[in-house]
């Protein structure tokens, strides 16, 4: 495929919406998903997320074990979307073992949305998140470990995410401010709108501003 074709692919899986893939079009993604340049592989392993299929399941477990971190990331998140066993497993080892920090962080996040959509017990995954806390040195990842634990019932994990706020850099605020976004619902409102009402936005860089709007527009909305 020329670039053009790689664009017009990627365009086209966006639209599919669970629908499953026809053996051309697994041809042609495959081929996407093989290719040198990290932004197709990447864009391959996003787009995959909403599309059914145990062949979809298996190239993102490929593409999972890319020896590009970004890739690999790309491809753990899209896997808490094809729930399993298997990618159950995966997706610990990866929150254990990977070398790069993002891969860890969306591993535990995508390991809970596999347990929540297979309906099993989560108490292996808040394990797994509050063994890794303790031991990560990324805020990113301790979010993203502290929003698993909250979802799998741990209420005092909420106050230690908004506690990190204030020591994070920017990338560590926006992502404290993405998380209580997706997480935020009625029983937390309070304690996220006391938080938001503490911020001085003038304060914040640029990049994290849009999150904050983005928190300050949910609170709003409900």
């Amino acid at each position: 495929m020329n670039r053009k074709q790689k664009y017009d692919l990627l365009e086209k899986l966006t639209c599919k919406n669970n629908d499953t893939l026809s053996e051309a079009e697994k041809d042609a993604v495959s081929e996407l998903a093989s290719s040198r340049e990290i932004f197709f592989r990447s864009m391959a392993a996003r787009a995959l997320a909403d599309i059914g299929g145990e062949f979809v399941t298996d190239l993102l477990i490929l593409l999972s074990s890319d020896k590009n971190s970004l890739v690999r990331t790309e491809a753990v998140d899209s896997l808490g979307y094809h729930p399993s066993e298997k990618v159950l497993e995966l997706l610990i080892n990866k929150a254990q073992n990977d070398p790069y920090y993002l891969v860890r962080a969306y591993s535990v996040s995508s390991a809970y949305r596999v347990s929540a959509s297979l309906g099993i017990s989560s108490d292996r995954v808040r394990s797994l998140a509050e063994q890794l806390l303790k031991k990560e040195r990324y805020v990113i990842c301790k979010v993203f470990c502290l929003e698993a634990m909250y979802l799998c019932g741990d209420d005092a994990a909420l106050a230690k995410m908004i506690t990190l706020f204030d020591a994070a850099a920017y990338n560590g605020k926006c992502a404290v401010l993405n998380v209580l976004t997706d997480i935020l619902n009625e029983d937390n409102k309070d304690i996220i709108e006391s938080f938001a009402s503490g911020v001085e936005k003038t304060t914040l860089a640029p990049s994290v501003i849009e999150s904050f709007d983005n928190l300050t527009d949910a609170l709003y909305a409900m």
